[in-house]
């Protein structure tokens, strides 16, 4: 391995948003330190990448780590960043590049009172919702952090109902989709399911504040008025910390294989990670997978 010139270096790289830059400290054998100097990237989006890849590079004497799916540009940006400060620091990239790959999450048998594949927003607030009732909840999510899309959005829900603010009629706002629809649609929406969910929106946006402790506010009056607890970054935030808080179990990294049944009723889950296969026992089975990603996310 190459040697290194003792001190601090800076190094510079794209991410997300613009440039970051870390700042490695060595002794001239080992890095020491890496520290983030300056970011531009998202408010609690590329959070797992700024906790995780600045610690494992130390303690792995690498860049060589993976990336943080779900926040890939943020990693980038830390690596690159990583690799200009180890070059100005006199050291040969390529004798700091070892892989590593990321922590294993375990695979073991577990059972649930809910288990539920998918951890954007659908998954976190059905997780959140059941936690609160005492149940016991395993959420299995195919990337490093949970989100999903939802993670990059606003956080905006267009609701009928809520108790926080005036807001659209029912009727309205179906017209309003239906008139969307005719322009592009790929195949006619279930209007009448359309109305329950917007029936029920408002009730489901001031839980959804009241679970996270944010407060909704009015960010558009036209052509429907939208309400938002907060960008959907920090709504993910708060449902991931109330759920763990709350005994619930997210298991990053890993994918549903199969849905088991008890005769005619789910009992569980097949899953599988990096570390194998595993069953999941449960009495409920939610899937909540590609929701927002697969089209437009027009009602709360």
């Amino acid at each position: 391995m190459s040697k290194l010139t003792a001190g601090t270096f800076e190094g510079t790289a794209p991410g997300h948003n613009g440039d970051i830059t870390v700042a490695l400290t060595t002794d001239g054998e080992r890095i020491t330190d890496l520290k983030l100097v300056k970011e531009q990237e998202t408010p609690h989006v590329g959070d797992n990448a700024f906790k995780w890849l600045p610690k494992a590079i130390v303690k792995n004497q690498s860049v060589g780590v993976d990336a943080v799916s779900g926040a890939s540009f943020t990693s980038r940006g830390i690596i690159n960043a990583t690799k200009k400060a180890l070059e100005a620091a006199g050291g040969k990239v390529e004798d700091w590049d070892k892989h590593v790959p990321k922590p294993l999450v375990a695979a073991k048998d577990q059972t649930a009172d809910v288990v539920i594949a998918g951890g954007g927003l659908t998954g976190l607030a059905s997780a959140a919702f059941a936690a609160e009732k005492g149940l016991k909840v395993i959420v299995i999510e195919k990337n490093d952090q949970v989100g999903g899309s939802f993670r990059y959005a606003a956080g905006a829900f267009a609701t009928c109902g809520s108790s926080q603010a005036e807001d659209n009629q029912v009727d309205d706002l179906v017209a309003w989709v239906k008139e969307l629809n005719r322009h592009g649609a790929k195949k006619e929406m279930n209007y009448d399911f359309l109305h329950y969910l917007e029936e029920n929106s408002g009730k489901a946006f001031d839980d959804l504040c009241q679970i996270t402790g944010l407060k909704g506010q009015k960010i558009q009056d036209a052509p429907y008025k939208v309400l938002t607890p907060g960008p959907g970054a920090l709504v993910t935030e708060r449902l991931e910390a109330y759920i763990k808080d709350h005994g619930g179990l997210i298991l990053p990294d890993t994918v549903i294989t199969k849905v088991l049944t008890d005769g005619s009723h789910a009992a569980g889950i097949m899953a599988k990670n990096a570390s194998g296969s595993f069953k999941i026992t449960a009495k409920y089975v939610i899937i909540a997978t590609g929701g927002a990603s697969a089209g437009s996310c027009l009602t709360g």
